[in-house]
């Protein structure tokens, strides 16, 4: 089945619109299509999970104090559980469990001394990478008649220098463009740099 162009743009138009309505208090910066996810990202999500990572990431480095901190936090039960089984921790010692975690986020620490979320490459990464954004997948494409899931896959299987060529590739680059040309993302408040992409996996 080849894509209906005609029908994925009036499908497009219909959920951006929708979704439009009801975050126009956001400033998004792009839309993209990642496989049949329809994706948006606003300034504001952004900034609130690059705080959320940031304190997720000092939550998870800091010195441990007591052992129910130990037992509420489920990578500590992961780690205790690795230590006993391969290097024969005792977790009957609750003072020798707590040691060994602090000793590992001591080394965590020390191998990355500054927040990775803080620095200009990790927040470039969170605002670009879509896995990270609030609005991955606000619309699917699969819910539209005129788009063809086997061209995904056959797309996903071809080397990376025959990927922008596939029907996929070719009919997203093909729908990018009739929506931009529809003017369907003025109905978002959008930034000046705001842009349309289509996601291309490794």
């Amino acid at each position: 089945m080849a894509f209906d162009l005609v029908r994925l743009e009036r499908y497009c138009s219909k959920v951006i619109s929708r979704f439009a309505q009801q975050h126009h208090q956001e400033r998004f910066y792009r839309f993209a299509i990642d496989e049949d996810l329809l994706c948006l990202n606003s300034v504001e999500a952004h900034d609130e999970t690059a705080v959320r990572y940031q304190l997720a990431w000092q939550e998870s480095v800091r010195p441990l104090v007591s052992w129910e901190e130990v037992q509420a936090d489920p990578e500590s039960q992961r780690l205790i559980g690795l230590l006993e089984r391969y290097q024969g921790l005792d977790t009957g010692d609750h003072a020798a469990c707590l040691q060994a975690i602090n000793d590992e986020r001591a080394q965590k620490r020390q191998e990355q001394p500054v927040n990775p979320y803080s620095t200009p490459e990790g927040l470039l990464s969170l605002r670009e990478n879509t896995g990270d954004w609030k609005y991955q997948g606000f619309a699917t494409l699969t819910d539209c008649d005129g788009f063809n899931w086997e061209a995904v896959v056959d797309h996903q299987e071809l080397d990376p220098q025959s990927q922008p060529h596939s029907e996929y590739a070719v009919a997203m680059t093909q729908l990018l463009a009739r929506l931009v040309e529809s003017g369907i993302f003025q109905e978002l408040n959008v930034t000046e740099d705001f842009s349309a992409i289509r996601v291309e996996h490794d």
